[in-house]
């Protein structure tokens, strides 16, 4: 069969021609892009968690919806928490007897044990999307994302169009099969995720509850199980950026801490690991050394000799008991074995 020419081309013009359209659209204003981008969808999982092991958290609704002037929901006790983002127009939340007035580019949260009220403007409803999740998690997250006792609205610092497209993609998985929960229990992840790094970069709030370390003693925790998991490929500026702090700052925090630097603890960490694979495996000298991360088997003797006082080689053909003797020396001379005891 033959087309007419360029006839096959059209799919492609059109779709670019749809894009075009809703640029233009989001240009012309958030009432102009209501009617032509978002589609009222609503996912209901209530079932998930009891058929899956989530208990640490789980997605029980999702939904984006284009509300009529003057809709409203409630007055409501929900079970969960609810959390919305407004992606245009303008909509009031009451909590118990306290009335927000909210509009686009902010979010509201609804937690259980709170009597919420919510409804669109009657001049300009609002649009959003939302997840609602439980589980163990559930109360840490919606505080790590801001909302902590009594603060049931925040703006949104991050683009909501990034919360519309995680929200959509749950709408697109709504299969009841294990790959579909799977999916939608990593977007439920991404949304809250957003709302955090919303939280983090608010103006006068980026503080360190918005970061797992929130000590010397937990920045230095972090780092050495860091370092463990990862020693073969890691450099200091690498332990540094994991942590979000400069490469100085953790020098400090480790001679403070542990009395050493993060080089010197990296370094016994591999010849540690390169002490057992000596004494466990038939590897070579040159296979031990670039598998804990020295290319150059001449730079890891060295560092070797340096710790135990003897080469690899010698320390290979040792005794098991004399090998567990000059490890014991090790630990009691160095104040690192001493802190890793």
């Amino acid at each position: 069969m033959t087309h007419p020419r360029g006839a096959s081309r059209a799919p492609a013009r059109a779709g670019r021609r749809c894009a075009a359209r809703r640029r233009d659209l989001f240009r012309e204003g958030a009432e102009a892009l209501d009617n032509f981008y978002y589609e009222n969808k609503k996912c209901r999982i209530m079932v998930e968690h009891d058929h899956f092991p989530t208990e640490e958290l789980y997605l029980t609704m999702c939904g984006v919806e284009s509300c009529l002037a003057g809709q409203g929901f409630g007055p409501v006790d929900r079970e969960g928490y609810h959390l919305h983002v407004i992606l245009s127009g303008r909509g009031s939340l009451r909590v118990g007897e306290e009335e927000i007035e909210l509009r686009a580019g902010q979010m509201f949260c609804e937690k259980p044990g709170e009597i919420t009220e919510y409804r669109a403007s009657v001049d300009e409803p609002w649009t959003y999307c939302w997840m609602t999740f439980g589980g163990i998690q559930a109360k840490w997250m919606a505080e790590a994302a801001g909302f902590t006792e009594g603060v049931n609205t925040l703006d949104c610092n991050v683009d909501p169009l990034r919360f519309y497209r995680v929200a959509e993609s749950v709408l697109t998985h709504q299969e009841l099969t294990v790959s579909a929960a799977l999916r939608r229990f990593g977007l439920l992840y991404e949304f809250v995720a957003l709302a955090i790094e919303s939280a983090a970069a608010t103006p006068g709030e980026r503080d360190r509850r918005y970061y797992l370390p929130r000590s010397g003693p937990e920045y230095i925790r972090y780092a050495r199980d860091f370092i463990r998991h990862n020693y073969a490929d890691i450099s200091v500026t690498d332990i540094a950026e994991y942590l979000g702090i400069s490469r100085s700052h953790l020098t400090r925090l480790f001679k403070t801490g542990i009395g050493c630097s993060p080089s010197e603890y990296l370094m016994h960490i591999r010849m540690e690991r390169g002490a057992w694979l000596l004494a466990n495996t038939p590897m070579s000298i040159q296979e031990i050394s670039a598998s804990i991360g020295y290319e150059d088997q001449l730079t890891f003797s060295k560092a070797f000799k340096k710790l135990f006082d003897v080469s690899p080689k010698y320390y290979r053909a040792l005794p098991l008991e004399q090998r567990k003797e000059l490890k014991d020396i090790v630990k009691k001379t160095d104040h690192i074995g001493e802190a890793d005891t």
